[in-house]
């Protein structure tokens, strides 16, 4: 066994063509860099720093080609030698098309979260952003709760995307993401609404204390589990002006229809025939009595891995209560939204409902 010591997860990978080195991606802090092997044992050596690499192979004796993107370019073929060097890239795809956006700046941030400990995010200006002045802030909370939001361009979430009307996003990688050590994603196990939602309000009060953020303009929108802390960050606080739902868990119990379990015992801490208890304490159905903020509710009719019930029972909730909602169903769509022009409905429809309670 050649990484049980080393606390990141390789994926992808190949050979050299000897045999005696292997290359691989995997995260590291929120980006996806390739390293390299020997077969004989040691120490992963990173070769190239995303961005977010997303494939690699060993192209003969001498190479590497990779595809790789970051928050500013779409995914691109690149080369380099064995060794990291030589970086050139091999398509130019889309360089025409983004020479005609205008990008705000990222920045990576890490501050004090649940429990103390140490929490990664970034933060995505608007284009023309002016210190000092007073913009609304948007989470975009990642799904998994295994995963990373990452140094990646996404047609799905796409960060500068949300940033582009004007408002100053974050991507907390709270805990339970990955990339960060196994007892970070363990962290959560049993409490996925606990350090997470501790996270994100944490991340609020560092933006806000920043002096760039408007505190009755705060918004947070998230899909799968993203959609699940939104839902619980419905029935915990009134902070936020608005909130976006895609394809959420309001019902934990609910999930035991989702298509794949993926130990989900474990994720919650207990099965529905030994401790429902302890199951129904993390489940944001549990905490309507609470919701107030106006909240946009979108689903794929098809979407079997969080089944549309979940969608529809929160917003009935929702409207039953006079909370102002919005619910959009894709027919043609599951989990993921993955039609071009539904898409481009979609960016409209999450991005009006932000417009409607943020300006």
């Amino acid at each position: 066994v050649l990484t049980e010591g080393w606390d990141r997860v390789p994926q992808g990978w190949s050979f050299t063509p000897d045999g005696r080195t292997l290359f691989f991606l995997a995260e590291d802090r929120a980006r996806t860099h390739v390293w390299s092997l020997p077969v004989s044992g040691g120490t992963p050596k990173v070769v190239w720093k995303g961005g977010r690499a997303t494939a690699v192979e060993v192209a003969g004796p001498a190479g590497l080609v990779f595809t790789y993107t970051t928050f500013r370019r779409p995914a691109e073929l690149a080369a380099v030698k064995l060794d990291g060097s030589g970086f050139r890239n091999l398509t130019s795809w889309n360089d025409a098309l983004m020479a005609q956006i205008s990008f705000g700046e990222e920045r990576e941030v890490v501050f004090k979260g649940a429990g103390g400990d140490e929490v990664q995010m970034f933060v995505v200006h608007p284009p023309g952003f002016e210190k000092g002045k007073k913009y609304p802030l948007v989470h975009v909370v990642h799904g998994g709760p295994i995963g990373t939001s990452g140094d990646e361009f996404l047609l799905r979430w796409n960060a500068h995307a949300f940033a582009a009307p004007g408002y100053v996003v974050a991507l907390v990688n709270f805990h339970g993401s990955s990339s960060f050590g196994q007892a970070f994603v363990e962290s959560i196990l049993g409490a996925p609404g606990d350090k997470p939602f501790q996270d994100v309000m944490a991340a609020t009060d560092v933006l806000v204390a920043e002096g760039s953020v408007d505190p009755k303009r705060i918004a947070a929108a998230g899909g799968s589990y993203g959609g699940y802390l939104v839902n619980w960050i419905a029935g915990q606080t009134d902070r936020f002006a608005a909130l976006v739902s895609h394809a959420g868990i309001y019902s934990l119990l609910g999930q035991f229809a989702s298509d794949y379990a993926y130990g989900r015992q474990h994720s919650y801490g207990a099965y529905p025939f030994t401790n429902p208890s302890a199951i129904e304490r993390w489940s944001p159905n549990r905490y309507a009595a609470n919701l107030k903020t106006p909240m946009l509710v979108v689903h794929g009719e098809r979407d079997y891995r969080v089944p549309i019930t979940q969608g529809l029972e929160l917003y009935g909730v929702l409207t039953a209560k006079g909370v102002p909602a919005r619910l959009v169903a894709y027919p043609d769509e599951n989990h993921w939204v993955l039609k071009g022009t539904n898409a481009k409905h979609w960016y409209g429809e999450v991005l009006g409902w932000l417009a409607r309670w943020l300006k």
